[in-house]
């Protein structure tokens, strides 16, 4: 009998899918989904060229706004209105 191999496969996760987890996380939030609007802090080992990224993809849905004022970016949305 051959004996099985255990094969364990690593998932790499890049820094801008990282980045874009830790945002989605905060942005999941009671209090964010509450207030529509959520800052998130950029923190030091982030990259610029993710933010960017980030950032022009929340623009181009045209349903969110965002805000930079140093360190921070603000997220703004507002809830689709019900079509009931």
């Amino acid at each position: 009998m051959s004996k099985a191999k255990s094969v364990s496969s690593k998932v790499l996760v890049t820094s801008y899918e990282r980045l874009a987890q830790r945002v989605n996380v905060q942005l999941s939030e009671p209090a964010a989904q509450l207030a529509q609007r959520c800052t998130v802090r950029r923190l030091e080992g982030d990259f610029e060229e993710d933010w960017e990224k980030l950032i022009d993809e929340a623009q181009e849905t045209g349903m969110v706004k965002v805000q930079q004022d140093g360190d921070d970016v603000t997220f703004i949305w507002s809830r689709p209105a019900d079509d009931e």
